[in-house]
């Protein structure tokens, strides 16, 4: 889950980065900063939701292994009432 947070930053940190570089090449200072800082943090949160995914997935196939073997109710003890 750490990774989440690190694959973020690089993300939004490359946008920024590939943009300022792009504005200084064409004199475009700040909107292809902008831009891609942008598509970097709209990268980020698509990395953040298929991780999301994956995760649910997992879940979800490690509860349905659970649930293809029978279950045993336990028995239910009547505990006698003290009067």
């Amino acid at each position: 889950m750490a990774t989440v947070g690190t694959q973020m930053a690089a993300c939004v940190l490359v946008g920024w980065g590939a943009g300022y570089w792009l504005d200084g090449k064409f004199g475009t200072k700040p909107w292809l900063m902008l831009l891609f800082l942008l598509l970097g943090v709209v990268a980020g949160f698509k990395g953040l939701i298929e991780t999301a995914q994956q995760i649910s997935r997992s879940y979800d196939s490690s509860d349905s292994s659970d649930s293809s073997s029978p279950k045993q109710d336990s028995p239910k003890q009547d505990s006698p009432k003290g009067n």
